[in-house]
């Protein structure tokens, strides 16, 4: 616009002598100019956004309580998301995976997922850790609790198909994320525990979906759940992405921010001990990031932890308390159906559904001299010297027959301990299963009893 003008008061003599129609033609002239020119300025714009990532929470749902300065949790996490999201409402929430802790802890990952809910992220990549407590788990706790998960280049055997990639618009910028593993990360995995899933070579998958986004999308983000290093041949062969995001990786240099050629790349610590919250300056246009800011904030004591998310975790801690009095140890006592919840989430809630789990109901209104009246049929007092009612509505120890726990729990089908897993469910061991029913669906009691239908309602 100067220019503009400058010009103007140069030749303000040659416009003296126009005529009217020239001078107007004159006027539209440099109006359309000035609005070329403001728009060529527009086109660099400059649009802030800013990104808060996880990853490596390995299944902590508070600090490990060691050392002089414990960190992390899912409760401080809470605070922090809620403050900088009043801070920056446009703020893009990621997770690099490894949300899920090791071995068969069911228990605690369900605990882990509830509170990802409580977060509301925007992307979720699928590590490996994921995998480890098998496909029904993975099916109806991870993707039944609609967290935005995906993974572009996961294939799984029961054939769902996970999101590759997803859209976001922040700060009027639409982002473009994409998550990936490579196969290297599952290297010590049990062959046993890869039966249901197939990790794709992700270069060629990338390739496409890259193409794709870049159409509908001024900025690409790719979220990276990888080995040592594969972050450098990942921004060599993808210079379009904007950022990476690494899960499971560390960092060789020890910097979690770095820039491989025009990408920049991001890490974070391990078992949720503190987030990563990145500032980026990006030109829509182009989707080049102009400027990136790394702020690591340590889950530190001093971050107070969120109320709601402290009670949300707790009752994982009061069950394992509860467990940390049975005696595991000792092949020839209960443990009690509480034990198997740890390893055995679904089973269990299925369990706790049944009849089987209240059967033992009746045993509470037992009387102080070992009777009760009313037994189910009217008026009838019985006497349990001669009856024992605890035979079917208790489980109780073949070993010692005055230790004995309410309800039909795990042990009295599955046994004690070590030995849970011998009875198996497969066609031969159909006769053995039905020999256990009927030590309790006899007549009078249950006469309508057949096998097919009651197992159906129990099967798990």
């Amino acid at each position: 616009m100067l220019i503009l003008l400058s010009f103007l008061f140069k030749f303000k003599n040659t416009l003296k002598i126009m005529n009217r129609k020239s001078r107007i033609t004159l006027f539209f002239l440099c109006h359309f100019l000035y609005l070329f020119v403001g728009s060529c300025v527009f086109s660099q714009e400059v649009v802030s956004v800013r990104v808060l990532y996880s990853a490596n929470t390995n299944g902590q749902l508070l600090d490990c309580g060691c050392g002089p300065s414990p960190r992390g949790g899912l409760p401080r996490r809470q605070t922090i998301v809620d403050s900088l999201r009043r801070l920056y409402p446009g703020m893009l929430l990621l997770d690099g995976g490894d949300l899920l802790a090791t071995t068969e802890r069911q228990l605690q990952n369900a605990f882990v997922i509830r509170a990802y809910q409580s977060l509301h992220y925007d992307f979720i990549n699928l590590g490996d850790q994921e995998f480890w407590n098998g496909a029904t788990f993975l099916q109806r706790k991870l993707f039944g609790a609609k967290l935005p998960v995906g993974s572009a280049n996961v294939r799984l055997a029961n054939k769902i198909k996970l999101a590759s990639s997803a859209i976001k618009v922040k700060n009027r910028l639409r982002i473009g994320l994409i998550g990936i593993v490579t196969p290297e990360v599952f290297d010590f995995f049990p062959d046993t525990k890869r039966r249901f899933f197939h990790i794709e070579n992700p270069l060629p998958v990338l390739s496409r979906i890259i193409s794709d986004l870049q159409k509908q999308t001024n900025v690409i983000f790719l979220l990276a759940h990888i080995a040592s290093g594969q972050e450098r041949q990942l921004a060599t062969a993808f210079p379009e992405v904007a950022a990476i995001f690494v899960g499971h990786a560390q960092p060789q240099s020890g910097a979690k921010l770095q820039k491989i050629g025009n990408t920049w790349v991001i890490f974070d610590g391990i078992d949720g001990e503190s987030l990563g919250l990145l500032t980026l300056q990006i030109i829509p246009q182009t989707g080049k990031i102009v400027h990136a800011e790394y702020e690591n904030i340590s889950l530190s004591a001093d971050i107070p932890e969120k109320p709601s998310m402290l009670r949300l975790v707790q009752p994982y801690f009061d069950k394992i308390k509860q467990i940390s009095r049975i005696n595991l140890s000792d092949e020839k006592v209960l443990k009690g159906s509480l034990t198997c919840y740890q390893c055995h989430v679904l089973e269990y809630e299925k369990w706790e559904k049944t009849r089987h789990a209240v059967a033992g109901k009746i045993l509470s209104s037992l009387s102080k001299d070992g009777s009760r009246i009313d037994s189910g049929l009217k008026g009838q007092k019985i006497d349990l010297t001669k009856v024992t009612c605890s035979s079917c509505h208790a489980t109780v120890n073949p070993h010692d027959h005055a230790q004995w726990l309410p309800g039909i729990q795990c042990e009295a089908c599955h046994w004690i301990s070590s030995q849970h897993g011998e009875l198996g469910f497969t066609d031969e061991k159909a006769r053995a299963r039905k020999t256990i029913c009927q030590r309790c669906h006899t007549k009078p009691y249950s006469s309508n009893f057949d096998l097919k239908t009651y197992w159906r309602r129990i099967r798990h």
